[in-house]
């Protein structure tokens, strides 16, 4: 197989991630940042669409090329919130020390200028390229993820009907080395119903759901996963709980958990 190294066009990267930077996309609030992606998608010389996930917000979906093999590039537009004690607005993006700083400059705006550079290389100095190069930006992956699932349901499945034979997602987390697949993920909430009574008088006649969701906690967190070399082992945890009435002197008859578990390939929901 033949390699060939084609230039990327690092100030370009540079210019939209601070473009990107500079339009707030707080989850729940993407439609600015899609407007943006869609022209620039237009303007990388892309077949590109705008797909409505929810009112005010859409999937970003630019292709170029046809037949096999199909590459999907893949990263979100959407930010985390603003919290802590930033010494400078989150939202104007600051160079220093050969960073770049500013809400979504890692998570995921830098790593989406790269596929848009990415691109913008291969259609300047590719040759004979053959096939199709799918670049999509998705709402939500702070969220729900719902715009990933629409991506898939309503785009790949419906649309594309076919399985792209390649995926790449940008989206470092801080992580600087390329990770091949990753776990899955599925959450899921548990209820505990017990019995209440006075919690002074009389609590032996009360059962306590936050004291049976103590005993239960440890035997969902020791469920036993199988390992993958590449992506390490599956886990199961509790990552909220709440029960209870803070003002009265009652033995708790509710509690509610939200779990979650990621697997790795060889392992079902089901095991």
């Amino acid at each position: 197989m033949t390699q060939t190294t084609i230039p990327v066009d690092k100030n370009y990267i540079l210019e939209k991630t601070k473009e990107m930077i500079s339009i707030p996309s707080i989850l729940g609030n993407e439609k600015e940042i899609g407007d943006y992606l869609y022209r620039e998608f237009k303007e990388l010389g892309l077949k590109t669409k705008k797909m409505k996930v929810t009112d005010g917000r859409s999937n970003v979906v630019g292709k170029i090329g046809e037949g096999r093999p199909i590459i999907l590039l893949n990263a979100h537009m959407d930010t985390v919130g603003v919290s802590g004690n930033w010494d400078y607005d989150p939202f104007t993006p600051i160079e220093k020390n050969g960073r770049i700083y500013g809400r979504g400059a890692v998570d995921d705006k830098g790593p989406l200028a790269g596929l848009m550079g990415s691109v913008k290389a291969l259609l300047e100095h590719g040759e004979n390229i053959s096939g199709t190069i799918i670049l999509t930006a998705v709402c939500d992956e702070e969220g729900e993820d719902l715009g990933i699932y629409h991506l898939i349901n309503e785009y790949i499945k419906k649309e594309l009907q076919e399985r792209p034979d390649f995926a790449i997602v940008a989206d470092s987390g801080g992580r600087e080395e390329i990770i091949l697949g990753h776990k899955g993920r599925y959450g899921f909430e548990i209820e505990i119903l017990g019995k209440t009574a006075h919690a002074s008088e009389y609590p032996e006649e009360g059962i306590s759901a936050i004291r049976d969701a103590s005993k239960i906690i440890p035997l969902i967190e020791d469920i036993p996963h199988k390992r993958d070399p590449d992506l390490g082992k599956g886990n199961t945890t509790v990552l909220y709980i709440e029960g209870g009435q803070r003002d009265t002197l009652s033995v708790p008859d509710f509690c509610k958990m939200l779990v979650q578990t990621h697997v790795v390939p060889g392992e079902t929901l089901g095991e």
